[in-house]
């Protein structure tokens, strides 16, 4: 009897997680390494009175659909995913599950919180299948460096049990007695402010939601005033008259014709002179040309920092074609997003970054194989 129930629940999570939900996470501040490593820290974020007498007022068994919700709308709001894994801890047993929460933008937020529920009750009541078989049969066991189906885990202090120690995922969202969230995340990957925003943004379109419950979940705000103010007002520079209606790439080459050979940039070692970085830009951009690349058109530059940013953005713009910027650490369904909305045919990358590009949409111009094209 016992095989049977086991058999049962491999299949219905088999079913259940087919095809793979996308990760979703806060956006890494580094790089993960090939092997899983991590070092713990914990950040705090307060809740909001409102808020707080809102979430007293709900019974313990609410308490966790809620802050799936919460968790799952956030990362929606990150990365356009419209299938969010959500790790959870599991009532009365130090356990874990998966809780897929299918989000619409354009679901209220009161919808999103009934479905988050459901998803959670019938993982709960599938808890008892083995881990590993399940990421077997998914065909993710050689996933290493992280949990290979959510970033993000839950858990309600007064309603569950605790988190398995050796989840490898990145962040646990912790609901605590007392009117604080507690976030432990792993600082390998990810540093305190940006764990601290994501918290925030939880408690921020938790009150939001629970406030205005029958809005549409892309209406209600999860930005602080903070935030708003330094994006509108601050980061914005406010009105700037411009004097000078030459693009940049225009104006480092004057700068390289003046001054050929200062430094333009030195990074890990290596020292490029305005007129080397001119010259290899100039034939970037010749390649692209003749890929078919050019005015009207947009290319992506997916590059880690350093000097091969700057020289895809300069070769990209004296292509004549608009840069539209993809970010290595973001989720890849985010630069899917922007890939498929800015119709992107090019890609400028290197190849250590090749893997994280849609194969079946893009044509990756990759730096370091394009070689003695650009360095001769």
């Amino acid at each position: 009897m016992e095989t049977f129930v086991e058999t049962e629940t491999l299949v219905w999570w088999t079913d259940r997680l087919t095809p793979p939900p996308l990760e979703s996470g806060p956006p890494l501040f580094r790089p993960r390494s090939k092997v899983y490593s991590a070092k713990r820290a914990t950040v705090e974020v307060p809740i909001l009175k409102d808020l707080r007498r809102r979430l007293d007022a709900a019974s313990p068994g609410e308490l966790p659909g809620l802050l799936i919700a919460g968790v799952a709308g956030v990362l929606h709001r990150y990365t356009g995913n419209e299938r969010i894994a959500v790790g959870s801890a599991v009532p009365g047993e130090p356990n874990a599950v998966v809780v897929l929460v299918d989000v619409a933008a354009e679901s209220s937020f009161t919808a999103l919180t009934q479905a988050a529920a459901r998803s959670a009750r019938e993982a709960y009541e599938h808890a008892d299948a083995p881990h590993a078989e399940v990421v077997h049969r998914l065909g993710l066991a050689e996933v290493q460096n992280r949990h290979p189906l959510f970033a993000v885990a839950v858990r309600v202090a007064a309603a569950q049990g605790p988190l398995p120690a050796d989840l490898r995922h990145d962040v646990t969202v912790e609901l605590r007695d007392g009117g604080t969230l507690s976030l432990e995340y792993n600082a390998r990957v990810y540093d305190e402010e940006t764990v601290a925003r994501f918290g925030r943004h939880v408690v921020n379109l938790l009150a939001g939601g629970l406030e205005q419950g029958e809005r549409p979940l892309h209406d209600i705000d999860y930005l602080d005033r903070d935030e708003l103010h330094r994006l509108l007002e601050e980061w914005s520079g406010g009105a700037v008259e411009l004097t000078d209606d030459r693009p940049v790439h225009r104006l480092f080459e004057e700068q390289a014709a003046r001054t050929p050979d200062w430094e333009a940039i030195r990074h890990e070692g290596g020292v490029y002179t305005y007129a080397e970085l001119n010259r290899r830009a100039n034939q970037l951009a010749h390649y692209l040309r003749a890929e078919g690349a050019g005015v009207g058109k947009h290319v992506g530059l997916c590059v880690s920092a350093g000097a091969n940013l700057l020289l895809g953005l300069l070769g990209i713009l004296k292509s004549g074609a608009a840069v539209v910027p993809l970010v290595p650490t973001f989720p890849a369904a985010r630069n899917n997003m922007a890939i498929e909305d800015a119709e992107l045919h090019w890609v400028v990358t290197d190849s250590g970054l090749r893997s994280l590009l849609p194969a079946d949409r893009t044509r990756p111009v990759v730096l370091d194989e394009l070689g003695r094209q650009l360095v001769q």
